[in-house]
């Protein structure tokens, strides 16, 4: 699992890498993605949308990592505490 932070300076260009990150995992805040996509794919995915100002960064996780999520899905579904 990985998850994605991004930031383009350009509401065009990130757009197009939300909807690129939609098609690849589940969207938990406004420029934050969890996916199961290797870093390969992921860059294949976002390195078409370049853009002088922008940020992205992938972290991986490990298969038995826990991950805290408290308070609402960004879909705006519940979630409490996981």
């Amino acid at each position: 699992m990985r998850l994605v932070v991004y930031d383009y300076s350009s509401e065009k260009i990130r757009g197009k890498v939300r909807k690129e990150l939609k098609k690849r995992g589940f969207h938990v805040q406004l420029s934050v993605f969890e996916t199961p996509e290797s870093l390969e794919e992921i860059r294949r995915a976002i390195i078409r949308e370049n853009s002088p100002n922008f940020r992205l960064v992938v972290f991986r996780l490990r298969k038995n990592a826990k991950v805290y999520k408290i308070g609402r899905n960004y879909d705006g579904s519940d979630t409490l505490a996981t």
